[in-house]
């Protein structure tokens, strides 16, 4: 721990509301207002906080982390600061981060490999990106109207919803096509 330069961060709950038809920008605006009141009460540990209630170490399961570094004010007196290396390390279950380098915004996610599928986190990750897209050039819409999926996996969600498409003779009874499966495969079990 003598080798370590860094701010060591305290987490306090704050339960996020929002209602349908408020807007990007405006739930944004509230959640930050929310968080820098919160700063009153960075004194108190989290493991106090979690013992005043029921719900203890589960008392929330997502962070989110305003982590605004005003370099404009460092630049008035030309500092330039860059980090030497730089390790963040997460409890969480999902880690959703975004950050800003050459001049891009980048979106990254770390997750608990034991429980969820890479495939299920890049679909989150795809999500996370429209919201992201949607408050930077709708920001006045309502959270309500704000798309989760790109239209390429809407569709791919309906097709899912739709099911397999079976081929069969549709002159036939369910009875009938049953006594054929059964006549066909008179050893293999009907109903399991």
């Amino acid at each position: 721990m003598s080798q370590v330069v860094a701010p060591f961060i305290n987490s306090v709950p704050v339960r996020i509301r929002t209602k349908n038809d408020d807007t990007l920008l405006s739930a944004l605006q509230a959640t930050a207002r929310q968080a820098k009141e919160s700063n009153a009460h960075d004194w108190c540990a989290l493991a106090d906080i979690q013992g005043q209630t029921t719900l203890g170490g589960e008392l929330f399961q997502s962070i989110l982390a305003f982590e605004n570094y005003p370099i404009s004010e460092h630049e008035k007196f030309h500092i330039n600061m860059e980090p030497i290396s730089v390790r963040e390390e997460s409890f969480n279950e999902i880690t959703l981060a975004a950050f800003v380098q050459d001049n891009q915004l980048h979106l990254r996610l770390t997750f608990d490999k034991r429980k969820y599928k890479a495939d299920e986190m890049e679909r989150v990750l795809l999500a996370w990106r429209e919201v992201v897209k949607c408050m930077a050039t709708h920001p006045q819409q309502a959270i309500s109207a704000t798309a989760l999926l790109t239209k390429e996996e809407e569709q791919r969600m309906l097709q899912l919803s739709r099911g397999e498409t079976l081929e069969y003779d549709t002159t036939k009874t369910f009875v009938d096509l049953f006594m054929v499966q059964a006549t066909q495969h008179p050893k293999s079990l009907a109903v399991a």
